[in-house]
């Protein structure tokens, strides 16, 4: 299945928004003929959850994440097809307004220092394939004085899955002065590798 992450404008602490969701969902019926029901709500580790949708000949799946500790909300699509992806990504967009990675990285590189949070935020908008300004700026983090600023940067780089960070994170599994950056840069190697 293809999968794709998108960080939504809407906050968590609107009550409304699964509302929304459910709105455009109907919409998604109502004009291509995809049905989404829900399926069950998932709560994860502190703070994090998701309501889970499911298309009734079950080629795709969308679930709702929530992310106290960002805070965020994001969508996670997966589709049996890259062209299905694409669609119902496209769909939900004219209702629901992703925040553009262009963003997410300016938000990032600006924010980091007090807001380290931002790293994480972009790495959930940037999808599977690496490109090279959240590469830099998740880079240029991971290599900071703030320890808080590593640990969100391992985290990024752990829920992007690129290879790319490997090598620095075998290092800081091993050397990183913050045994919670060393703890989290090991957990995050099982995903980049």
């Amino acid at each position: 299945m293809s999968r794709q992450y998108y960080v939504l404008e809407t906050d968590p602490s609107e009550l409304s928004f699964l509302d929304t969701m459910q709105d455009a969902l109907d919409l998604i019926e109502e004009q291509y003929g995809t049905k989404f029901s829900y399926a069950f709500y998932e709560k994860g580790g502190e703070g994090l959850g998701r309501h889970v949708y499911v298309e009734e000949h079950k080629q795709a799946i969308i679930s709702l994440a929530v992310n106290f500790a960002i805070p965020t909300y994001y969508l996670i699509v997966e589709a049996a097809t890259q062209e299905k992806l694409e669609l119902i990504s496209s769909l939900l967009n004219d209702i629901l307004f992703f925040v553009p990675l262009e963003t997410l990285q300016k938000n990032a590189r600006n924010q980091m220092y007090y807001n380290p949070q931002s790293l994480v935020k972009m790495a959930l908008g940037t999808g599977n394939n690496s490109d090279s300004e959240s590469l830099e700026i998740l880079l240029s983090a991971l290599r900071n004085q703030d320890p808080l600023v590593r640990f969100r940067a391992v985290e990024a780089a752990s829920l992007t899955g690129w290879s790319e960070f490997t090598p620095l994170l075998e290092f800081m599994s091993q050397s990183d002065e913050s045994s919670e950056v060393r703890e989290m840069a090991s957990q995050a190697l099982k995903t980049c590798r």
